[in-house]
C-alpha cells in the first residue's frame, strides 16, 4: 500500500483535512470537528499515517502555516480530539 498521510488541522470552530501528494496540499474535507475526526480515524484504521495541527486563523488555511497539536481551539474534555498516536 502507498504512503498515505492524513493531516487533521483543527481551525475556528471547523476543521479540514488535507493529504499530500508531492509537494501539493490537498483538501480532502473541511467541515465540524467531529465529522472530520471521524474520516480521520477510518483513515488511520486503513493505514494512514495521522497527523493533527491547529491553525487559529480565519479564511482559507491550505497555504497558512499550522502548528503541531489541537492548540486550545478544541475546548470539549469529555470527548478528546483524535490523537495520533493512539490505534483502535
Amino acid at each position: 500500500m502507498k504512503d498515505i498521510s492524513a493531516h487533521l488541522v483543527y481551525q475556528n470552530g471547523i476543521a479540514n483535512v488535507f493529504t499530500f501528494r508531492g509537494d501539493k496540499k490537498v483538501r480532502l474535507l473541511q467541515a465540524d470537528y467531529h465529522t472530520c475526526e471521524t474520516f480521520v480515524r477510518g483513515m488511520r484504521q486503513a493505514g494512514a499515517n495521522v497527523f493533527v495541527w491547529h491553525c487559529d486563523k480565519t479564511g482559507d488555511i491550505k497555504d497558512r502555516t499550522w502548528a503541531k497539536g489541537k492548540g486550545n481551539l478544541w475546548k470539549d474534555e469529555k470527548n478528546p480530539p483524535v490523537r495520533p498516536w493512539a490505534r483502535i
